[in-house]
């Protein structure tokens, strides 16, 4: 049950709203891109270019660990003011740290989609595994009506 907070002047459900279709974008352009990526013929480099860690994995990887460990601390700090009557600033972090996550997964599935990796579709699987970690039921978010 979160935690009540009087001062929110959002109207209930409104961020658990917005949360879900973040959430369900994101899986619907992961899965597009997914099944696009897999119905085509494009050709895989020799497997002697392909060693080691390419750029655009690299760009993927420091995107989502980025947007983890911001979103972490920013989730950190909406625990702790839980008890602060400031429901707006708390409405307004845990949209900052779904923009950083939903940003990091998009650029990332972009990227596994343009070179036709499946390692950076597991990044985003990793990815949305955190995004879930955010979910509102977690966070005083809102005041129950």
């Amino acid at each position: 049950m979160p935690i009540m907070i009087p001062n929110n002047n959002l109207p209930p459900g409104t961020l658990r709203g917005v949360y879900a279709s973040l959430l369900l974008g994101q899986v619907a352009i992961g899965a597009i891109l997914y099944f696009l990526s897999s119905q085509s013929t494009t050709e895989q480099a020799p497997a002697s270019v392909m060693t080691g860690l390419q750029t655009w994995q690299l760009v993927a990887c420091a995107l989502l660990l980025f947007a983890v460990l911001t979103a972490a601390y920013l989730r950190g700090r909406l625990v702790q003011s839980a008890t602060r009557p400031d429901g707006q600033k708390v409405a307004t972090t845990a949209l900052v740290a779904w923009a950083l996550m939903e940003g990091a997964n998009l650029a990332t599935v972009i990227l596994a989609y343009r070179h036709n990796d499946t390692s950076l579709y597991l990044a985003f699987v990793v990815g949305l595994l955190a995004f879930v970690w955010l979910r509102p039921a977690t966070w005083p978010l809102e005041a129950e009506a």
